[in-house]
Formats: C-alpha cells, structure tokens, sequence
C-alpha cells in the first residue's frame, strides 16, 4: 500500500516522493508521450513493485486515448463555432 506517513509521524517526505513519481517507472516512455502533461495516471494504480510496469502500460494507453479523443473534440468544437 502507498502509506506516506501517520497522524502522529507526520508525512515522510522521501515515501511521497517515491510514490508521487509514478514516471520514474516508465522513464523512456513516459519522456516522449504526447499526452504526458496531462497524465492522470493515479497513484492507486501502482501499489506493488511487480505490478507497476504491466499496469501503468494499460493505464498509458488509456491515457493516451482519453486526450487524444480530448483534442478531436475541441478542434472540431473551434472549427464548427468559426466557420
């Protein structure tokens, strides 16, 4: 579980740093995805070591697609209101 810290310790930050940077995990894909910006791959989906390359390489994909469907939509939204 990605535990950061406890009422009476306070936050470790060097665990949330560990959990936070979820691209340290898939450095070289995550350098050149387009949709890295708007990542919103979230922490949850990466709770044990063994599971975070396979997991995270379905959840890029889906990822990708969302924004890719973001961007269809809003150039097709700025085409329809200015022509």
């Amino acid at each position: 579980m990605n535990v950061i810290g406890d009422v009476d310790n306070s936050v470790s930050w060097e665990k949330s740093k560990e959990v936070m940077n979820i691209a340290k995990y898939n450095i070289n894909e995550c350098r050149n995805c387009f949709a890295f910006r708007e990542c919103m791959s979230c922490v949850k989906n990466f709770q044990s070591e063994l599971n975070k390359m396979e997991k995270s390489k379905t959840e890029c994909e889906i990822r990708r697609q969302s924004f890719h469907d973001k961007l269809v939509t809003i150039i097709m939204l700025e085409e329809n209101l200015y022509s």
